[in-house]
């Protein structure tokens, strides 16, 4: 019988070299992890974009310049030609007013324009008339003088008349009611045919420009500047006015914001806006259960394969349940999840996606 080891001379020295031998052929020459059991962890991908950080608060919408058309004279509200929320230019009828006895003073003082000229026309004639004879000798020249002493006299009720006339044209044309600018009609506060009175208001009028109106607490003005980004669903503006004065018993104080573009909400409507205080165009994202902090510092980690790496970073705006991280991760990379300080590091990983 062949025998392929001699005999051990000493049991001790025997029990040490299987020993060696054993762990010479478990161990795996990448290092300690092998053999490990991995852990499971939840993996999540970060992202790039934009993100904000700001207050929200409830904002009116309103135009830029508004004005109330009120009647200018008594009288019935004839006719309504531009309707509720439609525009209209400057100089366009917005409201006709009828008052029949201001018509037919018209028609009176135009009748006694008329009866003015024609008297001038007449008395003017018979003094150039006169002025003739008396160049002849037919009548004295105090008779001419009389006559063209009439004929000034009936030139200045002519002038007179017309005077009148343009101010009962003036009083009349009060009666039609013109746009001031162009906007758009943005309430109707009568009916035609009813009665209106001087000063009845009749329509309300505004400018297709708006403005968002944002009513803040004193205590948080501080963080209020000319300029700061308003934003919100379908708006984009910027704060172009604070109001000076708190009023109310929530001492509340008024800041008026502008639209970058044309807005497309209803004049009157209520929206929420967020107030910016601070944005990033192209911030690398990771969730905020990503986020770990130790002695050392906050930091993610990132999955390599079967392998944790820990990157340290710092924290920026916070926005639904995201960070703004920098320095910027790799892109498309993946963060492990849940309680980061308890991963082992040295231990391989399990990525498991929600």
């Amino acid at each position: 019988m062949t025998h392929f080891f001699g005999p051990c001379p000493k049991a001790s020295a025997c029990f040490v070299v299987s020993i060696s031998i054993l762990t010479a052929c478990t161990q795996s020459p990448e290092g300690q992890s092998a053999g490990l059991a991995p852990q499971a962890v939840r993996a999540a991908s970060t992202r790039v974009g934009p993100m904000m950080a700001g207050q929200e608060y409830l904002a009116e919408v309103f135009p830029e310049r508004s004005v109330d058309i009120v009647a200018r004279i008594p009288g019935t509200l004839a006719h309504l030609p531009v309707a509720q929320n439609e525009s209209a230019a400057a100089g366009a009828t917005l409201a006709k007013v009828l008052a029949p006895d201001i018509v037919a003073r018209l028609w009176r003082v135009k009748a006694e324009r008329r009866r003015a000229e024609s008297a001038r026309d007449f008395t003017c004639d018979h003094a150039g008339t006169d002025g003739a004879l008396a160049e002849s000798g037919d009548i004295s020249g105090a008779q001419a003088d009389v006559s063209m002493q009439n004929c000034a006299v009936a030139r200045l009720a002519l002038v007179a008349a017309q005077a009148v006339e343009r101010e009962a044209l003036v009083t009349t044309q009060k009666g039609v009611e013109l746009a001031p600018f162009d906007g758009m009609i943005l309430q109707v506060l009568a009916d035609e045919g009813q009665t209106v009175m001087l000063g009845r208001p009749l329509l309300r009028y505004g400018s297709r420009a708006q403005r968002l109106r944002l009513r803040i607490p004193v205590s948080a003005m501080a963080a209020v500047e000319i300029g700061m980004r308003v934003q919100g669903d379908r708006i984009l503006g910027h704060v172009v006015d604070v109001g000076g004065q708190a009023t109310g018993p929530g001492r509340m104080m008024e800041v008026l914001a502008e639209f970058e573009s044309a807005s497309p909400i209803r004049v009157g409507s209520t929206v929420t806006v967020t107030l910016v205080t601070a944005h990033a165009e192209q911030a690398s994202q990771v969730p905020l259960s990503a986020v770990g902090e130790d002695k050392t510092g906050t930091f993610v980690l990132l999955i390599r394969g079967e392998a944790l790496e820990r990157r340290d970073i710092e924290l920026g705006i916070r926005q639904d349940g995201w960070v703004a991280v920098s320095p910027a991760l790799p892109p498309e990379s993946r963060v492990a999840t849940g309680r980061v300080e308890s991963f082992d590091l040295n231990r391989p990983v399990l990525a498991v996606s929600p």
